[in-house]
């Protein structure tokens, strides 16, 4: 299959990959590379938590662009929407830092198993609905104008 570049710019994974995972990615690289000049880690020790850091852009992230590509649904579907990739997301996130503090033997596992629970009952609550009327008063305003 060959692409042309004006073909590969219109694709929403092109579009998805160039703004969202690539920026995260790069953060995410300098944070391997600061831990492992500030606190000596070796790299191979950092690879198990760099992907599971990476999974939760990499699920959540196109969930978030089809939602805002979706103008014509109505505000209210698109803010529950919105309210549900972001709680998926922090889901996502939450656990991968649960495990990478795990790996890296920050905590033990029940301190790890304890501190995500309460973690993800605070985010999935406050996060839902903070999420939810930010969309819903971003679609509002869109709809508006």
């Amino acid at each position: 299959m060959n692409l042309s570049p004006s073909k590969a710019s219109e694709s929403h994974v092109v579009v998805w990959v160039a703004w969202f995972l690539a920026p995260w990615m790069a953060v995410e690289t300098g944070a391997l590379f600061l831990g492992v000049s500030l606190f000596h880690i070796p790299v191979h020790r950092l690879i198990g938590p760099y992907v599971a850091l990476a999974v939760a852009p990499a699920v959540a992230g196109p969930l978030f662009y089809r939602i805002n590509r979706r103008r014509a649904d109505p505000p209210k579907r698109r803010a529950r929407s919105m309210a549900i990739a972001a709680t998926m997301f922090s889901v996502l996130f939450i656990a991968a830092l649960c495990y990478s503090a795990v790996d890296l033997g920050l905590a033990s596992a029940n301190l790890a198993i304890a501190t995500g629970i309460v973690m993800l009952l605070f985010c999935m609550t406050l996060g839902y609905f903070v999420a939810y009327r930010a969309a819903l008063a971003k679609a509002t305003l869109s709809a508006r104008q």
